[in-house]
């Protein structure tokens, strides 16, 4: 997509940004991304598949690619506000649509909509950046701003969409996953979860245990307001959120700033990576739990406390038929039965991963999130420089992992 074509327009809450900071922004800049079901492979029994879904970044007729979305969430004034303004004052080219979903105390948003008769709402005009990003505030950050959003598809290159920082980003990933309006316009990028290192442990230790949640969805774990803690106390922070996601790249700031935006635009966490190594932690699996931090660090009086946390179950290599087949019921049961007894009950997936070799010597990636689920091949380029190197492992990161049965070969 060129970068000298029209405008794209960005979605901004002038209750978070104000008009005088859009305006700085404006200035020209120096010429310098129901039922449970596994996801349209043929290799896996049949369920809800979308063989549209946004996952499979399937071209459409007229050639164009479907258009990347980033997930954005965070706790409270962790610093989302801050990280989207360093997106669009340091786009790099590339055109970003923004939708800005946080509701402040003023309350504010609200002037920010109108409403139909008939309750459908009706989005005020975009703001048009010089740099070619858009931005607008929307009451709803799911598939309806989408829909309205898409109407303008060619004017932009990615889209972030921004939680409120109380907002469980999984049912919105699975959105993407599952809805058919959107059809191959949209492929989800990555979730990304803007973390306040000076108030983590209070965040952790939150009865709703959100900030957990937020960071077990995660596909990248921005560790916001560095500067505020010293070294010793940013190494626990790593380790806490290693014991609750081992997967997630983490990137370091203060103030929201990212050097490359790319490092947050550009994951292609969703679909199948050429560059495989990138995908899984290259150390030997570990078994975390509430009282295992991980990386051999002990669990101390200043850790948090949350149920939260991952497990990783090693599989053999070269399964036969059988030990595939058997490793499929073994993951839909523990999957679908999160959506039986709901969330409480025994325990709660809310991200998986797994990588996978079959009899034949091929490799196999699954991706999922809550209940839902896919399972992909490697693709024949992707960067392997040795079987030795990978190994065939099911993470599985949520609500008392502990409960989970292992699977038996």
């Amino acid at each position: 997509m060129s970068k000298e074509t029209e405008e794209a327009p960005l979605l901004v809450d002038e209750s978070v940004i104000s008009k005088d900071e859009l305006q700085e922004l404006n200035e020209p800049e120096p010429v310098n991304e129901k039922e449970p079901g596994v996801i349209g492979n043929e290799d896996i029994a049949s369920g809800i598949g979308n063989q549209n879904s946004p996952f499979n970044s399937v071209e459409e007729d007229s050639g164009s690619k479907a258009v990347p979305v980033t997930i954005l969430t965070g706790f409270l004034g962790a610093g989302k506000t801050s990280l989207l303004k360093c997106i669009l004052e340091n786009a790099q080219g590339k055109r970003v649509a923004v939708l800005m979903n946080e509701v402040g105390d003023s309350g504010d948003l609200e002037r920010n909509l109108m409403e139909e008769a008939g309750g459908e709402e009706l989005y005020e005009e975009w703001v048009s950046l010089s740099n070619g990003c858009m931005c607008c505030t929307v009451k709803d950050s799911g598939i309806k701003a989408i829909e309205q959003l898409m109407k303008q598809k060619g004017k932009f290159d990615s889209i972030v969409i921004e939680t409120t920082g109380v907002a469980n980003p999984g049912p919105l990933a699975q959105t993407f996953w599952l809805d058919d309006a959107l059809g191959s316009e949209v492929q989800l990028d990555g979730v990304v979860t803007v973390i306040d290192c000076q108030n983590l442990d209070s965040i952790l230790n939150d009865s709703t245990e959100i900030g957990s949640i937020q960071i077990s969805h995660a596909d990248c774990l921005v560790l916001n307001k560095t500067d505020k803690v010293n070294t010793s106390e940013l190494e626990r922070i790593y380790h806490v959120v290693r014991s609750i996601n081992p997967l997630a790249k983490i990137c370091e700031t203060s103030y929201g700033r990212v050097h490359d935006i790319q490092e947050i635009l550009d994951l292609n966490a969703y679909r199948e990576s050429e560059d495989f190594q990138k995908f899984m932690i290259p150390s030997t699996p570990h078994t975390h739990n509430s009282h295992d931090v991980g990386h051999g660090k002990a669990c101390t009086s200043e850790t948090p406390v949350t149920s939260i946390t991952s497990r990783t179950f090693e599989l053999p290599r070269r399964m036969s038929a059988d030990e595939y087949e058997r490793w499929l019921q073994w993951i839909r049961g523990i999957l679908w039965l999160c959506l039986e007894t709901g969330e409480g009950e025994e325990y709660m997936i809310y991200r998986s991963k797994a990588l996978l070799q079959k009899d034949d010597g091929s490799w196999h990636v699954m991706q999922g999130v809550r209940e839902v689920f896919e399972v992909l091949p490697l693709p024949r380029s992707a960067k392997i420089n040795s079987d030795k190197q990978l190994h065939p492992v099911t993470v599985l990161i949520g609500k008392n992992v502990d409960r989970i049965p292992p699977f038996l070969t």
